[in-house]
């Protein structure tokens, strides 16, 4: 595709905090290597990779953009991660298609919390990372500061490899710390984080004090990849300063798609395979964004691991097995695409119109298929629930609910069967306002939402008997069933365990399943409060029927309100679901969290550390957490955030229970009502 080698190829994800200046710096990097005719700005809502309407109209980043960029007879793709914590599913799939992660900063602000956590995850994914201390030009920044900053949380490996000549308005320039006239001390320093990768080089370092440029750019990959050094650069998106030596920068001495470590996978045959970015070799490629475009379908981004792919060619999506041809390949500078007839190992591409691709798949050869591994998203934690505001609109709910979750990774949806309602899930409230919106937009549906139920369950911690006759004469054939049932707690996990202790005959064989029926549908509504009922042994060993009025219907019935009255009379309870959360907090506020969660009923379980943030692992009732990540961030100032699993099921205490049976009891009156 155009001519551009695997080893002339580079490709970056630009990830931050919200704020930092991404969508801006990228723009610039397109308008100086020619890219663009004008340079877009935020404001003017003309930027190439925030095309959407909802960007624009909010003037933030929201989904994953893809760009490239052709500078000093190298391909770079540049994929500009949104910042915001509610949008991070963009910066992992960016983190996980690109090779390197440029990570911003603003000089402003200094390293926010969105910064930290993205940098962990580009550690953890391997990926070698670049700093860029953005907005250097703005009022009162002090990026010296900034610089010692990160140096104290990142180490001495990240390195400056240019320097401002000053910070403010006062900014004309930034000067490299590799000219004859730069830092010497930086020098030293970025040249002895280069060579720890190098064994025999830092030998020759050691015994000379010399590399020449020629070995330390030939190194300087090498170290990117292996962690030795993270270099910095200075630039401001206003005045433009900066952004041509990191392009240079980038071209002269950052990695090439062969220097990064494998992909990881699974052959065929189900064993482990290494993957690494290569010409050669069957075709391999894995979707990271999918999109719907109102004009051309479904379109797949996708980035070629291994060989070469051209027009026509027929793939297979590893774990299926129907092949699908290639018809249309597409180059994309944000929302405009260029059709290409061919692309290799490091390109990012879009195919278009193949229905069965999926965020993650894999695109192979179908003579030597491989499944490379899926990535790893945040789950969902903040839930509404949703219903459309025109009856009539089911379907267009359910097609909007498809695209939505098809799109975007971090949201689910799912119709919850203990409170019959549609619940949608996101990784915030902006998060979920965002896709609301786009409903209405994309699908002409309006939804009313709210907090969701909790799905609350109902079980026994006693022993008790029930007894039932069901008799009905209606002049013709009559209906009779007569059951007595024993009810006591199962182990909690197991169930029903319904036991036919029935002897004599009283209750022929063929009623037996009717009475079961009848039990475990009673189980399903709900007893005392509507939830279902679970982990209860029924034991059914006595009864009576009519050799003409007996019929299954009868002995259903009896069956259930038999267990009814023995589960009322076997000192019945509400459980409740139990979340485990892992809270980020800075340690100025851990004293405020740890206090708050002792209020919401929380159980402690212990600390850890994350960077300079301090880990508070705990046990909480989801009734206690629906609306925490905003109330988190408003006692963190923005700096906290959690993550939430569902752990178990666990009591509801009577003074909080008979609240929640009393409203479910108004509840069932105004839908008699209705």
């Amino acid at each position: 595709m155009d001519g551009f080698a695997t080893s002339d190829v580079r490709s970056l994800v630009l990830v931050g905090h919200g704020g930092t200046g991404k969508t801006t710096l990228s723009e610039i990097m397109l308008n100086k290597c020619g890219m663009t005719g004008r340079l877009g700005r935020i404001s003017d809502r003309n930027t190439v990779s925030d095309y959407d309407v909802e960007e624009k109209d909010r003037q933030i980043s929201i989904d994953l953009s893809v760009m490239y960029l052709d500078k000093n007879g190298k391909r770079i793709y540049l994929l500009d991660a949104p910042g915001y914590a509610d949008f991070v599913g963009g910066a992992v799939s960016g983190l996980n298609a690109a090779d390197i992660a440029l990570v911003a900063i603003n000089c402003v602000n200094g390293i926010e919390v969105g910064t930290k956590k993205i940098w962990q995850l580009a550690k953890e994914l391997g990926r070698p990372r670049a700093i860029i201390i953005n907005k250097v030009d703005a009022e009162h920044t002090h990026p010296l500061e900034v610089l010692a900053a990160v140096r104290t949380l990142y180490g001495k490996r990240a390195v400056p490899v240019n320097l401002p000549d000053d910070s403010g308005p006062a900014l004309t320039r930034v000067i490299s710390v590799l000219d004859p006239d730069g830092d010497a001390g930086y020098k030293q320093e970025l040249y002895e984080a280069v060579v720890e990768s190098d064994e025999a080089l830092m030998e020759k370092y050691l015994e000379t004090g010399e590399v020449s440029a020629e070995e330390f750019k030939k190194a300087f990959p090498k170290a990117m990849v292996a962690g030795s050094v993270f270099p910095v650069f200075f630039t401001s998106s206003e005045k433009v300063v900066g952004v041509e030596e990191l392009l240079n920068f980038v071209t002269d001495y950052f990695p090439a798609p062969s220097d990064i470590p494998p992909r990881k996978g699974m052959d065929r045959n189900e064993q482990p395979v290494e993957l690494a970015v290569s010409p050669e070799g069957h075709f391999a490629a894995q979707v990271f964004r999918i999109q719907t475009d109102p004009f051309v379908g479904k379109l797949a981004y996708f980035r070629i691991i291994r060989g070469n792919v051209k027009t026509g060619d027929v793939a297979n999506i590893a774990g299926g097995r129907d092949n699908v041809k290639l018809m249309h390949l597409y180059l994309v500078q944000g929302k405009e695409q260029k059709e290409v007839d061919k692309a290799t190992a490091g390109d990012i591409v879009v195919v278009s119109r193949i229905d069965g691709l999926y965020n993650c798949a894999t695109l192979c050869d179908p003579n030597n298929t491989v499944q490379l591994a899926p990535f790893a998203y945040p789950t969902p934690m903040v839930s509404r629930a949703i219903e459309p505001k025109a009856r009539g609109d089911e379907q267009k709910i359910s097609n909007a609910i498809a695209k939505s979750t098809e799109e975007d990774p971090t949201f689910k949806a799912e119709r919850t069967a203990s409170t019959n309602e549609l619940v949608i899930s996101g990784l915030g409230d902006l998060h979920l306002d965002v896709i609301i919106s786009r409903m209405k937009r994309r699908f002409d549906l309006e939804v009313n939402h709210k907090m969701p139920k909790i799905a609350y369950l109902e079980t026994i911690t006693g022993k008790s008997d029930g007894h039932y006759r069901h008799k009905k004469q209606t002049g013709g054939a009559g209906q009779f069933g007569e059951v007595y049932l024993k009810v006591e707690p199962n182990v909690r996990g197991k169930g029903l365990e319904f036991l036919d202790e029935v002897v004599g005959g009283v209750i022929p064989r063929q009623y037996i399943p009717a009475v079961e029926k009848g039990v475990r549908e009673q189980m399903e509504h709900g007893i005392i409060a509507g939830y279902p009922v679970v982990d209860v042994t029924v034991r059914l060993y006595d009864g009576k029927y009519h050799p003409v009025d007996s019929k299954e219907i009868a002995f259903k019935i009896a069956g259930a309100r038999a267990f009814q009255e023995a589960f009322v009379a076997a000192k019945p309870m509400l459980l409740e679901p139990i979340m485990k959360v892992s809270i980020y907090v800075p340690d100025r506020a851990l004293g405020d969290i740890t206090g708050d969660l002792t209020s919401r009923r929380g159980r402690i379980l212990g600390m850890d550390t994350f960077g300079d943030m301090q880990v508070v692992n705990a046990t909480v009732p989801l009734a206690e957490i629906q609306r925490y990540s905003t109330e988190l961030r408003s006692t963190t100032q923005g700096e906290g955030f959690y993550e939430s699993v569902f752990s178990h099921y666990d009591v509801v205490p009577n003074s909080i229970a008979s609240g929640i049976i009393e409203r479910a009891k108004v509840d069932r009156s105004k839908e008699e009502e209705q």
